[in-house]
């Protein structure tokens, strides 16, 4: 069995002070032994030639959740790209923290797959922005976080980092791609690859407090790739609406392609929904729990033709909140036509935990979808 990964005595990281705590954790260890002891099917291996020529698929993995690891070993030959989620920074002077996962680095590099590792700022189950405003304002901050990225990269063996930061504060978008730029050239230089993931939006908007402090157009020159996250349109605490309506989906591939060239572009894709009581916030539904109430409340799903999404709606039919209105992501069949229509690089996969937050939440790997199978949930990775 291989032993989780501890970084080397003498890590600058250490020397700082500020040397990564490096959990074992029992779902952890039950993981690493199933990874470390099953064989990979020749076929898996032999067609990874032939995806080459397919959009790029990239998906996030969850070490804790078992569903990761049945997608990865079963349909791992549908994904180019496995980006862990295992590493946050967890506080204002930049200090990454996480765990290190040797053996899934093994096994998406014998798949013949990359393995890129998301920093992000999602501190006790909200995305801080005090985190990444010291970050990207302060320097002794982002020079520990880019020690750390950096020290990761190389003592672990991942192909590239994916910046996930949010709840950035708009006046700090200078500071932000400065940050980007100071980590894309230290990323550069060893020969990997650096992605950002950046709010939907269909025109530039600096003065919002979401999305305002992502330039694209200079985030798309920094960066090998952007990974749009469409979804999201309506969330928790907005009106009930689609999770990401098709003609939004558009009009933001549209802009993005516009700012960073569809070459650059990675459309993220979201499998979850909401859940909106009559009074009250939404809450983050996985696609299996959005089935399991609609069917304990007998409530028909339904396509919406406008928003080319499903939705169920409990209560009178005439009632557009009644106890709940919960709507759902495109099926991923809409993939092709988004793809075909504007050659993107490809498709993130991205879901929602039943953890009810606003905005995006940590991600889960996961092979079925809500128009497939009714055991669906959570992120689907589907073939072209």
């Amino acid at each position: 069995m291989c032993a989780v990964g501890r970084l080397g005595a003498q890590s600058p990281i250490e020397e700082e002070g500020f040397l990564p705590n490096i959990v074992r954790r029992g779902a952890l260890w039950v993981i690493v032994a199933i990874l470390t002891s099953t064989a990979i099917p020749a076929t898996v291996l032999a067609t990874y030639a032939d995806r080459r020529a397919s959009p790029l698929v990239v998906a996030y993995h969850i070490d804790a959740d078992q569903e990761s690891l049945t997608t990865l070993l079963t349909h791992g030959d549908q994904i180019h790209w496995v980006i862990t989620t295992n590493f946050a920074i967890v506080d204002s002077s930049g200090r990454l923290d996480g765990v290190h996962n040797p053996a899934l680095v093994e096994v998406v590099h014998r798949l013949g797959s990359e393995v890129h590792f998301r920093v992000a700022n999602f501190v006790r189950r909200d995305w801080s922005r005090k985190v990444a405003h010291a970050v990207v304002t302060q320097p002794s901050s982002r020079r520990m976080a880019i020690t750390q990225i950096l020290h990761a990269l190389d003592a672990y063996g991942y192909d590239g980092v994916n910046l996930d930061l949010e709840n950035v504060p708009p006046e700090d978008r200078v500071s932000l791609s400065t940050f980007v730029g100071d980590v894309s050239d230290a990323v550069h230089a060893r020969g990997k690859t650096v992605t950002i993931a950046v709010p939907a939006t269909t025109h530039d908007v600096p003065e919002n407090s979401w999305a305002g402090a992502f330039d694209l157009a200079t985030l798309g020159r920094l960066c090998d790739a952007v990974i749009v996250m469409a979804y999201d349109q309506h969330w928790s605490t907005s009106a009930p609406g689609p999770v990401a309506a098709l003609p939004w989906v558009e009009d933001v591939i549209r802009y993005a392609a516009g700012e960073v060239g569809r070459h650059k572009v990675l459309l993220g894709l979201a499998f979850y929904g909401y859940d909106w009581p009559q009074r009250g916030h939404g809450v983050g539904v996985s696609m299996r729990e959005a089935m399991k109430r609609a069917l304990r409340q007998k409530a028909q799903v339904r396509w919406d033709q406008d928003a080319r999404v499903p939705r169920a709606q409990t209560g009178p039919s005439d009632t557009i909140r009644s106890s709940g209105d919960c709507r759902l992501a495109p099926r991923p069949g809409t993939r092709r036509r988004l793809g075909r229509g504007q050659r993107l690089r490809g498709f993130p996969t991205r879901g929602r935990s039943s953890v009810p937050v606003t905005r995006s939440t940590t991600t889960r790997l996961t092979t079925a979808s809500f128009s497939h199978s009714h055991s669906c949930n959570r992120i689907g990775v589907i073939p072209y």
